[in-house]
């Protein structure tokens, strides 16, 4: 109803594609991946067109971070790293930019920080040069930000954080974040799973 009401607009494309995208990672199931690519490209499509009209939106920067972003988290998915990295970089600058015009737009720390994490950690082993620095701590940092005053990504920000913390082996503190969710969506199925997964770390 969005797309039919506003076809300029990248907000129905990227919601449309967020619901498909959270069905593929629930279900592990990635039958929906057409109708994911279809609407996640016409979001970046739409909002690559606006953004060359309108360069103060921090909106409109938000919503094309967070698609560059989801795209990102696909192509990773289906083993294209390339395209995952270009579009994570991408994804990163405009969420960056909406920072800088709007530093309480609390929900972009989230993606922001996110790629700064993984960024860190996938070439830590060129951390020794200048332009390779660990922001492994910023990064969550900006997931805690997002997580306390964000107004959308909060509970996205929350499982992901989760999975920051396993992969940190700070198994105890992802235990207690996916009891937050599990409290409020006790039938969430990835934040089960995801605990699953953190109690056989645990053992």
């Amino acid at each position: 109803q969005v797309i039919e009401q506003d076809k300029e607009s990248p907000l129905g494309y990227f919601y449309t594609a967020a619901v498909y995208e959270v069905l593929m990672q629930n279900y592990r199931n990635r039958s929906f991946n057409k109708k994911f690519n279809f609407y996640i490209n016409g979001a970046i499509e739409k909002g690559e067109q606006l953004a060359k009209k309108y360069q103060n939106d921090e909106l409109l920067y938000f919503y094309l971070g967070g698609a560059y972003g989801y795209r990102a988290i696909d192509r990773g998915e289906a083993g294209n790293w390339f395209g995952a990295f270009v579009d994570a970089v991408k994804g990163a600058e405009y969420l960056e930019k909406a920072i800088e015009i709007n530093p309480t737009l609390y929900d972009a720390y989230y993606g922001f920080g996110v790629y700064k994490y993984w960024r860190s950690v996938k070439s830590k082993v060129l951390w020794f040069l200048p332009f390779f620095t660990d922001e492994r701590q910023a990064g969550i940092n900006d997931i805690r930000l997002a997580i306390s005053r964000g107004q959308y990504a909060q509970n996205e920000a929350i499982v992901v954080l989760a999975g920051i913390y396993r992969n940190e082996k700070d198994y105890h503190a992802a235990l207690e974040l996916t009891e937050t969710l599990l409290a409020k969506y006790p039938d969430s199925i990835h934040t089960l799973r995801l605990k699953g997964i953190i109690l056989v770390d645990l053992e």
